[in-house]
């Protein structure tokens, strides 16, 4: 009999620990869904700049260097006009 409950008082405090360390503390079960969503927020983030990364770079290849790739950017990509020139855009 003495045994039953000496296991009952066991089993209470190890669900109250439990339960103090999985809701209550730093490193909670809530903080813990928390920073999982935060995390695939920012790997999604990371994938975003890193393909915004290889259009730059590609872009930086297309200038090539030289002053005539980076005019024909600049005129392409910017409409930037030398002086005394005019420009034309053409809506389709």
């Amino acid at each position: 009999m003495m045994i039953g409950r000496f296991n009952n008082k066991y089993w209470v405090v190890t669900i109250l620990f439990v339960a103090v360390t999985q809701c209550f503390l730093e490193n909670n079960i809530f903080d813990r869904i928390r920073y999982g969503r935060q995390v695939s927020v920012l790997e999604a983030e990371v994938e975003l700049q890193r393909i915004e990364q290889r259009d730059k770079l590609e872009q930086l290849d297309e200038i090539g260097g030289t002053d005539e790739g980076l005019e024909s950017f600049a005129r392409e990509r910017h409409r930037m006009i030398a002086p005394g020139e005019e420009l034309f855009i053409i809506e389709k």
